[in-house]
């Protein structure tokens, strides 16, 4: 890791709690996604089921329906709390950089702002801090769900049948 990034770390640190959030509900949401190839799954056990009567069969598609429902109405809010726990600790992340940015310019000594044309200095300021803007959201916080995500799945793959998950991860590179 090179020590740019590292100091960059040393401005979210504050915020850890802001990003964790972000990540709990970003694994929560992707979570749900899994759901679906499960209930489809359930569904087609019900049907194959023939212990079962035609009314119970309906009930317990019904049952399955109706927390897909409900699944689908919890992914929004979830989607909506992962990026609003993402952007605020990296709004907090960058006002910190601007403002130490800030401070830094005016400890300069007045030759340094002399030889610099003022609109050069703040041209270089905004772009590169607006460059870095991404990093937290699309950058620190995205890889770790991916991850944790990605070892969840392999993890309940291992667990479901072990030769199906030694295949995937076979194929998986």
């Amino acid at each position: 890791m090179s020590s740019t990034f590292i100091r960059f770390l040393g401005y979210v640190r504050p915020y850890w709690r802001l990003c964790l959030g972000s990540v709990v509900f970003g694994v929560l949401k992707f979570s749900l996604a899994l759901l679906l190839p499960g209930s489809l799954s359930y569904v087609v056990a019900i049907a194959a089921n023939d212990n079962l009567t035609g009314s119970q069969k309906n009930l317990h598609i019904l049952v399955v329906i109706g927390a897909l429902i409900v699944v689908f109405l919890l992914r929004s809010p979830l989607t909506y709390y992962r990026s609003w726990f993402a952007e605020l600790a990296g709004n907090r992340t960058l006002f910190d950089i601007r403002s130490d940015l800030y401070n830094h310019l005016l400890r300069l000594n007045l030759q340094y702002h002399a030889d610099r044309r003022t609109g050069e200095t703040l041209a270089r300021l905004i772009t590169d801090i607006n460059a870095s803007q991404g990093i937290l959201d699309r950058g620190v916080i995205s890889a770790t769900i991916d991850f944790i995500f990605l070892t969840g799945v392999v993890v309940a793959l291992f667990f479901m049948d072990w030769r199906l998950a030694v295949a995937s991860m076979v194929t998986l590179p």
